[in-house]
């Protein structure tokens, strides 16, 4: 494929129908929650839209003697998919991958979970590639619909092996082993995902722009916002259930952006507020090369493109391994091949979604909005890059597969907060807990942003988030505020690289480590900035390593749910706490005494026949203890000091 400077592309992200059906049960709670109307009403304009710049694209690539489709000398894959109206330059997809033995599995820390007999069991997954998947293949016979009658592509069967091979062939095993394969092309892919959001929880996108054939044009269309960014927000917002995964790129290495050091190579899909954009790793089945503060650099792949976005927005979101990855193609039934590349890396995330959506089922009974997914994706990733907290790099580091799952595990124990929430204008939220100082301490909060205003302009600094929430956690006993990680906005040596600790004005997932361990009375605070768009807006919160007992969502309150008067005193205490208030609010009140470690010590029920409830706490030893007062939809939890 010749370099052309009027030429832009997309590029696969590489460096029979099932048996089975989803569920019933997950169709109905995807449904419930997605604004079909306005997904019905999007799928006409866009289909129109793409339609149309389709035409206009193939009269343009006639008159200018270029392709429509074919494999360029490198053995990338490429497809015409339209002109883009700012530049008048065609577009291609192509795969992202490098022909270059493992398993990513490991690398994920997902064997954990299918020890616990996980295999995505009725979870559709949606896989557009650049062909049709082998579904003939022994590794997925019976669990692949192909949805476009397309030729087999050894690229489409190398992604889907890695989310949902069976262990037919044991080192090309992949995640979620009886999950089903929903197959398409990649060409139409907004119009076709469109429709088809009503019906998923997960999709994988191993392609994106393919720079070599935009010449001096490319960096204005990196890291910027465009209309195709906001087309995928448009999708996430109307079907909050559905997470799309995107691949990061294989850029760095060709320097199509020589005045950002390796920097800002994102693109479309990969720029979207609302998807999991991913990075490659190596990776070994023992994990030696730990990601972590201190390791080499070398653990990054070298052809993973960096970010950030043009408005410093902390992307990919996850890194993955993507170096040497070995699943199944299409050459035969049991033929297999070892690829690299960021359309490697963000399978082994999709299979990792789907396993997540498969246990927080078994545990709760329904499945997870999006924003869940990925406040759980950063709150549990393990650390990577060269500084603590997120970078360009890797985003939030290292995909952790039952580290995500252990907070949902410490959910059912009272151990964590994982809660779906719904912020209204002006309101604040409040949640008061103890924190013993064993372990770090961890809130995250994540939300699908409405979409916004497509950006025409290079390297703007004009935020694209529309609801701006935040979240901070505050020791109560010293006052002292720890703050969320934000990138700072600016492409000196260090900008947009070194994450800090800073009131974030750009970024839908926030997350706050709070780098003391100091034991006492802390409350996570979450509010927004100016006026949130629609009168509120719907998030996920996760907070872990409180070592004490977290009360569930009834305990994230406004301020307006709280007690207007309750006074506890003494504090510190001897023999007996008092707990005084207005009878009113309080009378037939439930109490509960919990212990630091989260033990029930009294349990009270229809107190508060007084103003005052008096508590005998002389046989308790020394120590923090917690006080859960609930009535009537009101609830405060209070601590005091047993001296």
């Amino acid at each position: 494929m010749k370099n052309k400077i009027t030429k832009l592309s997309l590029i696969l992200l590489v460096s029979s129908f099932a048996v089975n059906a989803q569920d019933v049960k997950s169709k109905e709670q995807i449904l419930s929650v997605t604004n079909v109307k306005a997904l019905n009403q999007f799928e006409v304009e866009i289909k129109k839209e793409t339609a149309e710049n389709l035409r206009k694209a193939y009269e343009l690539a006639e008159r200018m003697g270029k392709p429509i489709s074919g494999i360029d000398e490198s053995g990338y894959k490429y497809q015409l998919i339209g002109v883009d109206e700012q530049y008048n330059e065609l577009l291609y997809y192509r795969t992202f991958n490098n022909i270059a033995k493992g398993s990513s599995l490991q690398t994920a820390n997902a064997k954990p979970l299918q020890a616990l007999g996980l295999t995505g069991k009725g979870i559709n997954v949606g896989v557009w590639d650049g062909g049709a998947v082998l579904s003939s293949h022994f590794s997925l016979a019976g669990r692949v619909q192909i949805k476009e009658n397309k030729p087999t592509d050894d690229h489409a069967t190398h992604v889907s092996g890695t989310i949902a091979a069976n262990d037919f062939v044991p080192d090309a095993k992949g995640f979620a082993t009886e999950a089903i394969i929903l197959s398409y092309e990649y060409n139409g892919d907004i119009a076709e995902m469109t429709p088809e959001s009503k019906n998923l929880l997960v999709s994988n996108h191993s392609y994106g722009l393919d720079a070599s054939k935009a010449g001096a044009v490319i960096p204005g269309i990196f890291g910027r916002y465009d209309s195709r960014s906001a087309a995928y927000d448009i999708i996430a917002n109307n079907a909050p259930m559905y997470t799309m995964v995107f691949a990061a790129g294989n850029d760095r290495k060709f320097k199509y952006n020589p005045t950002k050091s390796g920097r800002d190579l994102l693109s479309w899909g990969g720029v979207s507020k609302n998807t999991i954009v991913v990075a490659a790793t190596k990776g070994t089945e023992n994990f030696t090369e730990v990601a972590g503060i201190n390791s080499p650099m070398n653990f990054l792949s070298d052809f993973s493109s960096w970010g950030p976005t043009d408005d410093f927005r902390i992307k990919p979101d996850i890194a993955a391994k993507g170096s040497l990855v070995f699943s199944i193609t299409n050459t035969g039934n049991a033929a297999t091949d070892i690829m690299s590349g960021t359309s490697m890396a963000a399978p082994a995330v999709t299979g990792v979604v789907v396993l997540w959506q498969e246990y927080f089922n078994q545990l709760f009974g329904r499945y997870m909005r999006s924003a869940t997914v990925r406040a759980i994706m950063a709150h549990s990733a393990r650390e990577a890059g060269e500084a603590e907290g997120p970078d360009y790099k890797f985003g939030w580091g290292l995909i952790n597969a039952d580290g995500g799952a252990q907070v949902m595990r410490d959910k059912t124990q009272k151990r964590a907060v994982l809660a779906e929430l719904k912020m209204t204008q002006g309101q604040e939220l409040v949640y008061d807990f103890a924190y013993d100082g064993k372990q770090p301490l961890i809130a995250t909060i994540a939300w699908n942003d409405p979409a916004g205003d497509p950006l025409n302009t290079t390297d703007t600094n004009y935020p694209a988030l529309i609801n701006d929430l935040d979240i901070k956690v505050i020791n109560v006993d010293n006052n002292q505020e720890f703050l969320p990680w934000g990138l700072s906005h600016s492409w000196t040596s260090e900008g947009g690289s070194i994450a800090r600790r800073m009131v974030n004005d750009r970024d839908n997932i926030e997350r706050v480590n709070v780098n003391s361990l100091l034991p006492g009375n802390y409350k996570v605070v979450i509010n927004h900035k100016g006026n949130l768009k629609g009168g509120g807006q719907e998030f996920s919160l996760v907070i872990s390593g409180a070592g004490t007992i977290m009360n569930d969502i009834g305990d994230l309150s406004s301020k307006k749910q709280m007690f207007k008067r309750l006074n506890l005193y003494p504090n510190p205490a001897n023999d007996i706490v008092n707990l005084e208030g207005d009878i009113n609010e309080l009378q037939g009140a439930n109490i509960v005494l919990y212990d630091i470690t989260g033990k029930k010590i009294i349990d009270k029920t229809n107190a508060f026949q007084n103003t005052i409830e008096s508590l005998n706490i002389s046989n308790l030893p020394q120590g923090m203890y917690l006080l859960d007062i609930s009535n009537n939809g009101k609830r405060q939890v209070m601590k005091f000091i047993k001296d």
